[in-house]
């Protein structure tokens, strides 16, 4: 067995964002990009969400204008706020309003307590794995999703 116990859904999102942040020195830049890092882990990744989680599809995804989206990583995100793990950056844009994630310094703390948890292996895998779409823009994740996958949702309608 690879972990000592699957993550909570709260852990699995903290250890995806330290992940993305250089283990919280960095800002998560832009929540649709977040979003999407997600949907594509669990649909391009899900044995190895399954091993972290106990499930290959943790969060539900619905599609709206910007692409895959669920309502469960929106308020887990929102739990994290609330636990003092994340703080939510809000950046103004021309037109709209950025989110972007920061993890606090009690998130840095719980992210280093679930690397020890989790198997080097895994780790290794879910970083390699990450690693092609930290430096995207929203937008290249977004195009990237909608090539990849809105096929499929056309042929499901």
């Amino acid at each position: 067995m690879s972990l000592l116990k699957n993550l909570s859904r709260l852990d699995y999102l903290l250890l995806v964002l330290g992940l993305l942040s250089n283990g919280g020195k960095e800002i998560v830049s832009s929540r649709t990009k977040l979003m999407k890092i997600m949907y594509l882990l669990q649909k391009e990744n899900n044995m190895l969400v399954e091993e972290l989680t106990g499930s290959k599809e943790p969060y539900v995804f619905d599609w709206y204008l910007f692409g895959p989206f669920s309502v469960d990583v929106l308020n887990d995100l929102d739990k994290l706020s609330q636990e003092g793990l994340v703080d939510i950056v809000l950046e103004e844009k021309e037109t709209y309003i950025q989110y972007n994630y920061m993890l606090t310094r009690a998130g840095r703390e719980r992210f280093q307590k679930i690397l020890k948890e989790v198997d080097k292996r895994i780790i290794y895998s879910l970083e390699n794995y990450l690693s092609k779409y930290k430096q995207m823009s929203a937008s290249q994740i977004k195009r990237l999703v909608y090539r990849k996958y809105l096929s499929e949702i056309e042929l499901s309608s």
